[in-house]
């Protein structure tokens, strides 16, 4: 019964988020892992990775794209450039296990534990807060 519920709750919600990513006109082709929006051009949004003793703030704008996992759960991909890459992966590799705030447009974002050091220049966010702030950013820009 509970599955169930579950179920129910997750396929409510997924067809919420693709109205909400259709309303923002945001919203590219049906996957097997959801509706993906298009990938974002321009200038990207603004990023700060801290945590208790340093942080990271990456010389290009960070990409953005709003997508769900293969569960039908919201996920925030940000994809940064190549010239911030070795430093991500150097701030992250000396992180590993410690809670950093992510920042973007100034506000924090999400919370966040580095489970390895990130050397493939991307960081997958799952939550639903995140999708919908990042989803509010990619329509109206920073406040």
């Amino acid at each position: 019964m509970e599955l169930v519920r579950d179920n129910i709750i997750n396929e409510a919600f997924r067809a919420i988020a693709m109205v909400f990513a259709l309303v923002l006109g945001s919203c590219g082709e049906p996957t097997t892992t959801g509706v993906l929006p298009s990938p974002m051009s321009g200038q990207g949004l603004p990023v700060v990775i801290s945590s208790i003793e340093d942080s990271f703030e990456p010389k290009e704008p960070v990409k953005f794209q709003n997508g769900f996992n293969e569960s039908g759960l919201p996920m925030v991909t940000m994809q940064f450039g190549q010239a911030d890459r070795a430093t991500l992966g150097e701030f992250s590799g000396r992180h590993i296990g410690e809670p950093v705030a992510i920042r973007v447009c100034g506000e924090t974002l999400d919370a966040a534990v580095f489970q390895e050091a990130v050397t493939g220049g991307s960081l997958v966010l799952r939550s639903y807060e995140a999708w919908g702030r990042i989803a509010e950013f990619l329509a109206s820009g920073c406040p």
